[in-house]
């Protein structure tokens, strides 16, 4: 009860807001939530979607802003903004109960819906190798409890748990800050830890965040890709001819941009576009040594379809001889790992120890995690 609420996560202090809110009894309130799902693993967002079932029927109006498919077939009516992005946006593409935009309605969003698009589960997982990897031993950061914790390299691995688990304390605070400090030089002090062994075996460390790539209007995807003013899916045409330039922005065209004018002010991109921007100019430089990338929640504020487009980066750049390591609650990303790392059990004090490691179709099996029971799901429907 005495926690300060300085140590508190988004969803934790958001979810203490809407307690109060229920705990006060009024009526007759618009409630306006913006993403309320951000950092919630899928136990914690039914949780959410009961407290706000409950301020609805106690005679009150809800509106979020949404992009999780579970969250919004809970919905009573939905209004789906579209078709597209950007200036190809700005249009009701559908609107009535989830029922009626899955049925009646051709929009990408009810595709999703009804099962007509998807994520699938990949046809091969990348197997474990234990003599590549990055080992960390009695991590202690937080609420960690002395974690001994395997990081394995040239796979891509996502780091699980329901909120306040423990995972930013394993891999930012303790992973991140250690291999920062001892790759790129940084001047920062890791999280608590005894030792961590096989950092030798990386050549450099990235962070692809979703912070803006520039603070003042004239910082642009232009001076970030390096290129010119015209849209970019129209410019990889004008560009043809030049083979270095056509790499680039057929890169920020694969990664979901070719919406986006070149001259769109930085400072104007959401955290999504900023992160996609950050992973294609990765994606289109030359070929260096063994590079860690690491991500966190980086479906924040994506579409469905938009992390279906961020996970084909993300495997791309392992299938290239990198190593891809995500924190992330969202299933669609959880399922098509070669390696978890789940932590809990439970949040605080309860959290902070290693719940399993391994597939994501053993988790699915285990009984302790509360990740492997959403998983369950993925894996009866496809043996």
């Amino acid at each position: 009860l005495d926690q300060k609420a300085s140590t508190l996560s988004g969803g934790e202090a958001q979810r203490i807001r809407l307690a109060s809110q229920i705990g006060s009894g009024l009526v007759g309130v618009t409630y306006v939530l913006d993403e309320p799902t951000i950092g919630l693993h899928p136990r914690d967002t039914a949780r959410l979607i009961r407290t706000l079932k409950q301020l609805r029927d106690l005679g009150n109006s809800v509106i979020l802003v949404e992009h999780d498919l579970d969250t919004i077939r809970q919905a009573d009516h939905i209004i789906d903004i579209g078709p597209g992005a950007g200036h190809y946006g700005g249009n009701v593409s559908a609107f009535g109960s989830p029922q009626e935009i899955s049925i009646e309605h051709d929009s990408l969003t009810a595709q999703y819906m009804r099962g007509e698009k998807l994520i699938p589960l990949p046809k091969k997982y990348r197997p474990f190798n234990p003599e590549y990897l990055i080992s960390v031993t009695g991590a202690a950061a937080n609420n960690l409890k002395k974690l001994d914790v395997n990081f394995p390299l040239g796979i891509f691995t996502v780091v699980t748990g329901v909120s306040g688990s423990g995972k930013s304390s394993l891999v930012v605070d303790v992973l991140q800050r250690a291999l920062e400090k001892e790759i790129n030089g940084k001047l920062i002090k890791p999280g608590t830890h005894k030792k961590i062994s096989g950092i030798a075996q990386l050549e450099s460390i990235m962070v692809i965040n979703q912070e803006a790539i520039g603070r003042t209007p004239r910082s642009n995807p232009a001076t970030y890709a390096k290129v010119l003013e015209p849209e970019i899916s129209k410019a990889v045409e004008v560009f043809v001819a030049q083979p270095r330039i056509k790499r680039i922005l057929k890169t920020l065209e694969d990664v979901g941009l070719g919406y986006m004018k070149l001259g769109q002010a930085g400072n104007t991109l959401s955290g999504g576009e900023a992160q996609r921007l950050k992973l294609a100019a990765e994606l289109a430089r030359r070929a260096h040594g063994p590079t860690l990338y690491i991500l966190d929640e980086p479906t924040t504020g994506l579409h469905i379809d938009d992390v279906a487009r961020l996970l084909k980066i993300l495997h791309s750049l392992v299938d290239e001889g990198h190593s891809v390591l995500v924190i992330e609650h969202n299933l669609e990303v959880i399922k098509t790992a070669d390696w978890l790392i789940d932590l809990g059990p439970e949040g605080g004090d309860k959290g902070g120890r290693l719940v399993f490691e391994g597939t994501p179709k053993n988790c699915s099996k285990n009984k302790l995690s509360y990740t492997g029971k959403f998983l369950e799901a993925f894996f009866y429907s496809n043996p």
